[in-house]
């Protein structure tokens, strides 16, 4: 109760101090909204406001995920479950456990926005009764106050968010339906629009294609942001933002006038996609790239002398350019990690009759510090039909009980989430269908998987969390180095197990975990294949949406990549020569969108697998998904692939 009182008392404060300063025509907004909001109004609105000379106050009442039927749940119990955000001179505070009421008292808010969960935004029968009653609850505290829906944008095409079935993982289906729902919402109640969503399908029209979304789904920290907030202050004040000169400091000025015109044009047609003739390149041809360098040509200096002779043997690839390719990515993209020191580990349970008796399941805690106090947690089946088993090891997303409904399988606690700052669990058995375990073991394979955020946590700046304070904190490495640091830890682990064939064991990603996955393997020659499954291709990015990913804040890539902006060349090459480094050995790559660019890495690399004679480039393959979920069809690609390229020893 005391902390309640000091926090309302704080928040009192900081509104009768703020409001000394406040212009008469400062206008307040008010969005009552979740993470959709939070990308549209909590950067870059003031500032627009401010470079036009007006002066905004902006709250956000904010909860990840929240629906109408929340909301008025929320208001109607007085639950002090909202994140308060309010920004006012510039500056942005936080007060956490909020209600409703108090957000609604706190300023004589000139207009107040709302917004349907971004899943269920095209589905205007799920708008009811909650809109209605929300509705009156906002107008019975602020009668005067402008009521605006927050039109929220599609899922990327390639979205894995769950909610994306719904609209059968078509991108332009729930485009129509958000345009539907909305404009039935605005006419029933007679709401001003703010048209995010077709701004954003605009966008996409635009040379930035499909690049305004971190995830699928939450708008990226350039672009995307940018075009909404952009969007907000065009349907609010009337006025046109084309001539707007602020924009985010990691944006080139070519793209921010793509998304001036984006939400200019959106803004004047709220309900359609209006063709802005931005496009002038081909659809995925992001970074214009259409020739890669041999790897295995000779090298020359900037004065034109041979400083490498061109590659015609093993050793030479081995001694020579191989280390000089690592150390280009270290340097360059991925950054130092850590050495790994001895292996510790601590098995926690052994289950012999798993899976009805046809596996053996173990749970091992390998430790990363002598304090054992930071620890990854191995999950760990193989089949009990062999006396050992080849294995493929891999990250997973939400935790170890997320991969089988195995009710033994071990939940980590709220001590052990504690670790890594912010943790998503997922329920028991839900991420199943993307791991096939029981497929697996019927056919002879192991399975070993951890989740990504025992190393590092998936989220904006978690590149400096994770491993990072364990270590020197001069290494420049981000999540993709510390995922693939402790997947080689996990294997430091495998090689001592008696069930496992060390010798055979693979690794495989999806999606971004695809990148980690091959990065150890690069660095790691112990894995005998390695399969990403689900790649995007860095070229399908656009510089600023690689510097959310590689560069600020360090957040997947080594600290201060400068090189991924500054050389176009540099991502791309990136992407080949892990394919190439991974030879001799087996790889495995599939993509579900693009895959065109994917598809002549491969090919080009398979120069560097002819080092080892003319049948090698068979162990490197390619392979286009026609689905972008992790399922069945990928394992037995995959395991049918590892069968002829991982076999058995001979006895």
């Amino acid at each position: 109760m005391n902390k309640i009182r000091i926090s309302i008392i704080s928040l009192v404060l900081f509104i009768a101090t703020s409001s000394l300063s406040m212009a008469q025509d400062t206008l307040r907004v008010l969005a009552i909204g979740n993470s959709f909001s939070q990308d549209a109004v909590e950067q870059n609105l003031y500032e627009i406001a401010a470079e036009d000379g007006k002066v905004f106050v902006i709250g956000n009442m904010y909860i990840g995920g929240c629906s109408l039927e929340r909301h008025i749940n929320n208001a109607l119990t007085d639950k002090r479950d909202y994140d308060y955000r309010k920004i006012v001179s510039g500056v942005k505070r936080e007060f956490k456990r909020t209600t409703l009421d108090e957000a609604l008292r706190d300023e004589k808010w000139d207009v107040v926005s709302l917004q349907q969960v971004s899943g269920k935004s095209g589905m205007p029968a799920s708008y009811e009764p909650y809109l209605e009653d929300l509705v009156n609850y906002v107008r019975s505290y602020v009668p005067d106050a402008r009521l605006v829906w927050h039109q929220t944008w599609a899922y990327a095409e390639a979205s894995v968010h769950p909610d994306f079935n719904y609209y059968d993982n078509d991108r332009e289906k729930m485009y129509a339906c958000i345009v539907n729902a909305s404009r039935i919402a605005c006419e029933k109640y007679g709401f001003g629009i703010i048209p995010c969503g077709t701004a954003i399908q605009n966008l996409r029209g635009t040379d930035d294609g499909e690049n305004c979304t971190r995830d699928g789904y939450h708008l990226n920290h350039s672009v995307g942001r940018y075009t909404a907030a952009l969007t907000w202050y065009a349907a609010l004040t009337g006025r046109s933002i084309l001539g707007i000169s602020y924009r985010p400091a990691i944006l080139s000025e070519r793209r921010a006038s793509l998304a001036r015109k984006a939400a200019q044009a959106a803004v004047e047609s709220p309900y359609a996609v209006s063709d802005l003739g931005l496009r002038s390149r081909p659809a995925g041809d992001q970074m214009g790239i259409s020739v890669l360098p041999d790897l295995t040509a000779e090298i020359k200096d900037a004065d034109g002398k041979v400083i490498s002779p061109k590659l015609r043997s093993i050793r030479a690839w081995d001694s020579s350019r191989r280390p000089s390719i690592i150390k280009s990515l270290t340097e360059k993209n991925f950054g130092t990690a850590a050495e790994r020191g001895e292996v510790n580990a601590e098995i926690l349970s052994v289950d012999v009759k798993a899976l009805g008796g046809a596996a053996t399941c173990k749970q091992i805690r390998v430790l990363y510090n002598e304090k054992g106090n930071r620890y990854l947690t191995l999950l760990l089946y193989t089949p009990n039909s062999k006396d050992k088993a080849p294995v493929f090891l891999g990250l997973n997303r939400d935790g170890n009980e997320t991969v089988t409904a195995d009710t033994k399988v071990l939940r980590a606690d709220r001590n052990e989430l504690s670790r890594y700052g912010v943790h998503r669990t997922g329920t028991r058995g839900e991420a199943a269908g993307e791991w096939q375990l029981e497929e697996l073991i019927a056919r002879g394979y192991g399975l070993a998987t951890f989740c990504a955020d025992d190393a590092a946590p998936d989220f904006d700046n978690s590149g400096v969390l994770g491993l990072k304070p364990l270590f020197d904190k001069k290494l420049t490495w981000g999540c993709y180095a510390q995922w693939a640091w402790a997947l080689s830890k996990a294997m430091d682990y495998l090689v001592s197990d008696e069930d496992v064939d060390a010798s055979r064991v693979a690794l495989v990603g999806s999606g971004k975990h695809s990148v980690s996955a091959l990065w150890a393997g690069a660095t790691d020659e112990r894995f005998a294949l390695v399969g990403a499954v689900g790649m995007q291709s860095w070229r399908d990015m656009v510089p600023e949406q690689i510097q959310h990913r590689f560069i600020t804040p360090a957040v997947y890539c080594k600290a201060q990549c400068s090189s991924c902006i500054s050389s176009g060349l540099v991502v791309p090459e990136a992407e080949y020569k892990l394919f190439s480094l991974i030879a001799p050995r087996a790889l495995y790559v599939s993509a579900y969108d693009n895959a065109a660019w994917l598809g002549t890495n491969v090919t080009e690399a398979a120069r560097v697998y002819r080092l080892w004679g003319p049948k090698t480039p068979a162990k490197i393959k390619f392979s286009k998904k026609e689905n972008k979920d992790t399922g069945a069809e990928d394992w037995n690609a995959l395991m049918d692939f590892a069968d002829r390229w991982m076999p058995a020893p001979r006895k």
